[in-house]
């Protein structure tokens, strides 16, 4: 048997997510998310407190799904490649975040919209930097071993940069539908971040050739 409790929170993700990706943060009131969700007022602040914790909530709920994801690709290149290529490595990194949003229904493509807006926030970026550090630590660090010479700062530098073309890329339905062109077999998708990979691996590296 389902636990309501947990299907009430979810319908408040859905219906929150959803807004903050079409309204923003400010531009969403706490009545409207529980309204779309067809709860009552007072179960928002049950389940989740206050409209900042829910806002987290949101971000966490699939950022946790993606960065395993991430996690589990790089684990994989590790076993196939003792020293995997640049280009290998952004693709762990980008292809799991192009997959989700091409295949993991609208809720996903929601996702991507609200994290392409608080990129460029400076008041929400913060917090999905904290929930993604450990992750990115892990491609900044598989990165250093690539490439050696290069100091960590200027890897972080051009990995943020990396992540901020891959979001402003892929954010919302018509842009990933555009992308793949309505195919989402493994090709299409190689087709899709092909473009952004080659720019990024090469802007990583000159950048890094110019720090060294």
């Amino acid at each position: 048997m389902s636990n309501p409790l947990s299907s009430t929170a979810e319908r408040i993700l859905d219906a929150a997510e959803a807004l903050f990706a079409e309204q923003g943060y400010d531009g969403v009131s706490v009545r409207a998310i529980t309204d779309t969700a067809g709860v009552r007022l007072n179960l928002l602040s049950y389940h989740f407190g206050t409209k900042a914790a829910l806002f987290e909530a949101v971000i966490d709920r699939r950022l946790d799904v993606l960065n395993e994801r991430r996690r589990e690709a790089l684990a994989a290149l590790a076993q196939r490649k003792a020293t995997p290529a640049v280009e290998d490595l952004l693709v762990a990194f980008i292809r799991p975040y192009l997959e989700l949003a091409a295949r993991g229904g609208p809720g996903w493509i929601s996702y991507t919209r609200l994290i392409a807006q608080i990129c460029q926030s400076d008041v929400h970026s913060p917090l999905l930097e904290n929930h993604m550090k450990e992750t990115l630590d892990l491609f900044i660090d598989a990165l250093s071993k690539v490439l050696p010479d290069a100091g960590r700062k200027n890897l972080t530098r051009g990995f943020y940069f990396t992540i901020a073309l891959m979001v402003s890329a892929f954010s919302g339905a018509g842009r990933i539908d555009g992308l793949v062109q309505g195919q989402l077999d493994d090709e299409a998708l190689d087709v899709a971040y092909r473009p952004l990979l080659t720019y990024t691996t090469a802007g990583l590296l000159s950048l890094c050739r110019l720090g060294a």
